[in-house]
């Protein structure tokens, strides 16, 4: 099941009011949702298509019926702003992936003194050094992926 999908994994009855709600854990189909059940969560996951960790994390959400969108780093790119607000909530620090092969490929001046502006130029010009996923669940960010942790968050 996509990120596009809109099946339905569990369906709920309220015959007192005449209605019934199929849904799908973070994700309620507008045409069947009762007025005041605006419960949804929007999930986000940012990344590379082809990362293996990124794989990982999409089969997670997606045997865990959580529905999300999925911005593709390499062809959409990164804007400052999203940059500053997960820097804002988990540090810049993380984002940046020094592990990977793009890191180490980078120049000695452009490793050296990297701080918040130079990572996220560094980022922005080359998407590949942010660490992924990057997961924004309705404003909570998650840098990497650990099932454990998405557990707690969608558990």
């Amino acid at each position: 099941m996509g990120s596009d999908s809109r099946f339905f994994d569990e369906a709920a009855a309220f015959p007192s009011r005449g209605a019934a709600v199929f849904m799908r854990r973070f994700d309620f189909h507008e045409a069947f949702r009762l007025p005041g059940t605006e419960t949804s969560v929007t999930v986000t996951i940012y990344g590379i298509k082809n990362c293996d960790t990124m794989k990982k994390a999409r089969a997670w959400l997606d045997t865990h019926g959580v529905a999300y969108d999925f911005h593709d780093y390499k062809t959409s790119g990164i804007d400052a702003a999203h940059l500053k607000e997960w820097a804002g909530k988990v540090g810049w620090e993380p984002l940046l992936n020094r592990a990977g092969t793009t890191f180490r490929n980078l120049t000695d001046a452009e490793k050296a003194d990297i701080d918040e502006a130079k990572a996220f130029r560094l980022m922005q010009a080359q998407p590949s050094l942010i660490k992924r996923p990057v997961l924004d669940a309705g404003g909570k960010v998650i840098v990497g992926f650990k099932p454990e942790i998405y557990e707690k968050q969608f558990g």
